[in-house]
């Protein structure tokens, strides 16, 4: 009878423990002055959206998504153009210590990108050349 008690508690006690989730890997950490091109921080991820200034429309409802493994995905629909939509793919980086996003697409005929990030949830379009827009216009995309 011990054994069998004993042998009835040795396999609960391993049932249980086969049932424990594996301790997770701790996450690196990675600043963005350290961080690859291809590689963002987390904190990037995800999408944005806003609508911006059109100069012969009503405005452009423009979506951009981030994914963590450096890629993004932006498209541009501008209002009242009868469902004229533009779409971006391509690589992203952080630049100048993470306070710049650069959006390069795939498409060799399409422009980079910038934005600058204002802060986790605010990304603002930033000009060809990786400048500011003077303009009292709203060109900010927020995170959804």
């Amino acid at each position: 009878m011990k054994t069998s008690l004993f042998a009835s508690a040795l396999l609960v006690a391993i049932s249980l423990t086969a049932c424990k989730p594996p301790a997770p890997a701790p996450a690196a950490t990675v600043s963005p002055a350290t961080a690859p091109a291809t590689q963002a921080p987390a904190t990037i991820t995800g999408t944005f959206s806003g609508s911006l200034p059109c100069a012969d429309c009503a405005g452009i409802d423009s979506t951009l998504v981030l994914t963590a493994d450096g890629k993004y995905h932006l498209t541009d629909a501008y209002q009242d153009k009868d469902h004229s939509s533009f779409i971006s793919e391509g690589n992203y980086s952080l630049e100048s210590g993470g306070k710049t996003l650069h959006l390069r697409p795939s498409n060799k005929d399409e422009y980079d990108a910038y934005y600058a990030v204002l802060s986790p949830t605010q990304l603002r379009m930033l000009d060809r050349e990786g400048k500011a827009i003077e303009s009292k216009l709203n060109y900010t995309l927020t995170r959804k």
